[in-house]
């Protein structure tokens, strides 16, 4: 018999997961109950037939790509005429038809790929940041699987509206309509890799800097369930492909996700 998993610490939950919401909801298994798999979608058992081969193992090579700190170099008057950028090496953008429309455009045409992750947490509470490393799959537009391979495996499944999630032999199945300031947050790393601008503004503030080659998407929380935990998510990209994103919460702590080069499914 399948059992309603029970309330949990919203907060808690959010300073824990760090810097993507799949990582959140992995947090979450601790506050939920196991439940059985048979009235639900498909579990972490078995990858979609298209990306069956890229299944993790221990013999997957773990790539980091970090990004040099983005400095814009461009005012909003160099940015919208096309004009060299201080630094003198590229143009301030593609003159005016470079906005968040043909980002998000962008980004759309990515239909999925598999790519590594290294992630960290940096917490007031710890000298040192907190840092695992694993596998990312994406299958546009609504299917996301997060696998830590390190410290500790573990996994998680987002897709559609059901979340699957496996810690060590435990399973926990849950319905992102269930828990809504999860599924704000969840959203604005499914919506960016998706380009679905109309979801993202349904909760957060859009703002780009840079150019096509070097852009930062600015999302900054309009929704009441997360206004008073995140301060800012910080994407970082080139072209259509994002190489980093930042989870910078109110109370000071942050998290950093850097993404490895995407191998399409």
């Amino acid at each position: 018999m399948n059992r309603r998993c029970p309330p949990f610490p919203h907060r808690a939950l959010i300073y824990r997961g760090g810097a993507i919401a799949t990582a959140l909801l992995v947090s979450l298994a601790s506050h939920a109950a196991p439940v059985s798999t048979s009235r639900h979608a498909p579990t972490t058992d078995a990858y979609p037939p298209a990306v069956a081969e890229h299944t993790p193992s221990s013999r997957i090579d773990l790539v980091t790509v970090t990004p040099a700190p983005f400095t814009d170099q461009c005012t909003p008057s160099q940015r919208h005429r096309g004009a060299p950028a201080s630094n003198g090496e590229e143009k301030c953008g593609s003159g005016p038809d470079w906005d968040i429309a043909h980002l998000m455009e962008l980004l759309a045409q990515n239909k999925g790929g598999h790519t590594t992750f290294t992630e960290k947490k940096y917490m007031s509470v710890l000298d040192t940041p907190l840092v695992s490393t694993g596998v990312l799959l994406y299958q546009a537009p609504d299917h996301l699987e997060k696998r830590t391979l390190t410290p500790k495996p573990e996994s998680f499944v987002l897709n559609g509206d059901v979340v699957t999630i496996k810690r060590g032999k435990k399973k926990y199945i849950l319905q992102l309509h269930d828990y809504p300031k999860i599924a704000v947050f969840t959203e604005s790393i499914r919506g960016t890799l998706a380009g679905d601008r109309t979801a993202l503004e349904q909760s957060y503030h859009l703002s780009l800097d840079g150019t096509p080659n070097r852009w930062l998407l600015t999302l900054s929380p309009t929704d009441s369930h997360i206004t008073d935990i995140i301060q800012n998510i910080l994407v970082h990209g080139e072209q259509g492909k994002v190489i980093s994103i930042e989870i910078h919460q109110l109370d000071g702590d942050y998290s950093v996700m850097t993404i490895g080069n995407p191998t399409a499914p």
